[in-house]
C-alpha cells in the first residue's frame, strides 16, 4: 500500500509540474507555447507604461493572445513591429490580425470619443477596462462578440450603441459604468449576461430585446436611475438579484413566458437583511409563475391589463343563414 501510494504521489507531482511547465516566461511577459510552435501572449508583469512586444519570444513567434494581457496594469502605450506575425497597432489600438480582435486600448490614448474600425470582428476581454477619457464608443456592425468586462470601469463613458450583428456579450461588459446614460442593445442577443450593468447608476431606461430568453444574475443591480423595467413575452429565466438595491425602480412587467425567478431579484438591503422594495409594483398576467412569486415573496403585484379577455358589445354571428346551414 505504501509502494502504490508513493507512485500516486509521484504521479500527481508529474502532473503538477507538467502543468506548471506550460506557463514559460520571458522578461516582462508569460507565454504558453502552441501546438505548432507558436506562443501564445498571456500577461505583462512589468511595470513600464510604454511597452513594444517582441516579434517572439524565446525564438517561438508571437501566433495569439489571451484575452488583455495588459488589464490592471499602468501601460500607457503599446508598440509592435510592422512585420509582427499576429499583432498590429492601429492609431496606437492593440489588435490581432488573424481573429480581427481589438485587444487593448491603450490608457494613454486621450480622445473622447473612438470608433473601432469596420471590418472588426470582436472586442476581446478588459479591452477598455478603466478607460477614463472616452464618453462615446461607437461600433461598427462587422463586430459580433464583446468579451468578459470589455467596458468595467469607464468611468468617462457616457453613449455606447450595441450593434444589430454582436449576437454575444461577455459577463461584466459595461459593469461600473457610473456616467453611463444611454444604451442600446443588439435586436440579435438572446442572453443578456451576468453584471452586465452592475452599478450603471446613471442609466434611466433599458430596451430588452425581443430574443432574449434569459437574463443573468446581477445583470441590473445597483442601476439606481431605473424606473421601469419591462421585460419582453419569451424570455424564461430571471437570474438572482437581476435589480437588487435598485431603489428607483418603481413598475417591473414580467411575462407569463417567465418560468424562474432567482432570489432576491427586486429586494433591498444587504446580506442578511433583504426586503421587498416597498416602491415597487410588478405587474404579471393571472395564473402565471410570476405572480406565484410575488404573492409567496411579499412583492406588490398587479394582473396585466387586459387579462380579462370577456369581449362587451353586440353579437350577430348567432344568426345563421338558414340556406347555407341546410335548414329549409
Amino acid at each position: 500500500m505504501k509502494r502504490i501510494a508513493l507512485c500516486l504521489a509521484l504521479v500527481l507531482c508529474c502532473v503538477i509540474a507538467a502543468a506548471a511547465a506550460d506557463t514559460l516566461t520571458s522578461g516582462d511577459f508569460t507565454y504558453e507555447l502552441l501546438p505548432d510552435g507558436g506562443a501564445e501572449l498571456i500577461s505583462y508583469t512589468g511595470s513600464a507604461e510604454n511597452v513594444t512586444i517582441p516579434n517572439t519570444l524565446d525564438g517561438h513567434p508571437v501566433t495569439a493572445v489571451r484575452g488583455n494581457p495588459f488589464a490592471n496594469r499602468s501601460v500607457q502605450s503599446v508598440r509592435v513591429a510592422k512585420d509582427h506575425p499576429y499583432l498590429a497597432t492601429i492609431n496606437g489600438v492593440l489588435f490581432g490580425q488573424s481573429d480581427r480582435r481589438l485587444i487593448f486600448y491603450p490608457a494613454g490614448l486621450t480622445d473622447a470619443v473612438y470608433s473601432v474600425p469596420d471590418g472588426i470582428l470582436e472586442i476581446g476581454d478588459r479591452a477598455f477596462l478603466g478607460n477614463t477619457t472616452l464618453i462615446e464608443i461607437r461600433i461598427p456592425d462587422s463586430v459580433t462578440k464583446i468579451g468578459i468586462e470589455a467596458f468595467r470601469k469607464c468611468s468617462a463613458l457616457e453613449t455606447i450603441w450595441i450593434p444589430d450583428s454582436v449576437t454575444e456579450l461577455g459577463d461584466g461588459s459595461l459593469s461600473i459604468c457610473e456616467n453611463l446614460t444611454t444604451v442600446r442593445l443588439s435586436e440579435s442577443l438572446t442572453a443578456i449576461p451576468t453584471n452586465f450593468m452592475f452599478r450603471c447608476v446613471r442609466v434611466t431606461s433599458i430596451t430588452i430585446p425581443d430574443g432574449v430568453i434569459s437574463i443573468g444574475g446581477s445583470a441590473f443591480e445597483r442601476c439606481d436611475g431605473l424606473e421601469t423595467f419591462v421585460i419582453p413575452e419569451g424570455v424564461t429565466t430571471l437570474g438572482n438579484f437581476i435589480l437588487v438595491n435598485s431603489p428607483g425602480i418603481r413598475s417591473v412587467v414580467i411575462p407569463a413566458s417567465v418560468t424562474a425567478i432567482g432570489q432576491h431579484c427586486f429586494d433591498l438591503g444587504s446580506y442578511g437583511s433583504w426586503y421587498p422594495n416597498p416602491d415597487l409594483v410588478i405587474t404579471v398576467e393571472s395564473g402565471s409563475f410570476a405572480e406565484s412569486f410575488c404573492l409567496s415573496n411579499g412583492i406588490a403585484c398587479v394582473t396585466a391589463a387586459g387579462a380579462d379577455e370577456t369581449v362587451y358589445g353586440d353579437n350577430d354571428s348567432w344568426l345563421v343563414d338558414r340556406e347555407t346551414d341546410g335548414i329549409h
